[in-house]
């Protein structure tokens, strides 16, 4: 597998389940460990992430809804984990802006395809961005072009361009 480069805020105060996310994730991209629900507020207002794992429930019940708050806040990407698989725990956490709620008991099987969903995704959207925000062409023909090039993988290979001068290549 390829290394992505996401950057990952892990919060829990479980440091053996962080262990056991880190063995998952880290093939993604830096992992930045929180244990509580300070340290990860701090990060978050220090820092920038993609993603961010956070436990539901650490030191007090509703610790994990403020730091998902604070993500939210910061348009970061908000994966819930709970022990708990009950519909008002789910409920609450989608209310305060989670964007996927995973139970402990089987993450292990279910965070990777997720990662891998929002990895696409987020791809078409920063291409899309990239159009939309910074004129190149509205050349359907290049676009397409240029989006089968960002599903290849060419970093560290030489590309030759060409084209009449004055085209902006």
């Amino acid at each position: 597998m390829k290394k992505i480069n996401l950057k990952i805020l892990v919060v829990d105060d479980d440091s053996y389940f962080r262990l056991g996310l880190a063995s998952i994730l880290s093939d993604y991209g830096i992992l930045i460990e929180a244990s509580n629900e300070l340290e990860a507020i701090d990060l978050l207002a220090k820092e920038s992430f993609d993603l961010a794992l956070i436990d539901m429930q650490m030191e007090e019940d509703d610790s994990g809804l403020r730091v998902l708050q604070k993500a939210v806040s910061k348009n970061v990407h908000s994966i819930i984990l709970s022990s708990y698989d009950n519909d008002e725990v789910t409920e609450l956490a989608y209310k305060y802006g989670c964007h996927h709620f995973l139970t402990k008991l089987n993450y292990s099987t279910s965070l990777e395809p997720y990662i891998i969903k929002y990895i696409k995704n987020n791809k078409l959207n920063v291409l899309k961005d990239f159009f939309t925000k910074n004129y190149i062409t509205q050349d359907k023909e290049i676009i397409n072009q240029v989006k089968h090039l960002s599903e290849v993988n060419i970093k560290g290979s030489t590309i030759f361009i060409s084209g009449e001068t004055g085209v902006g290549k």
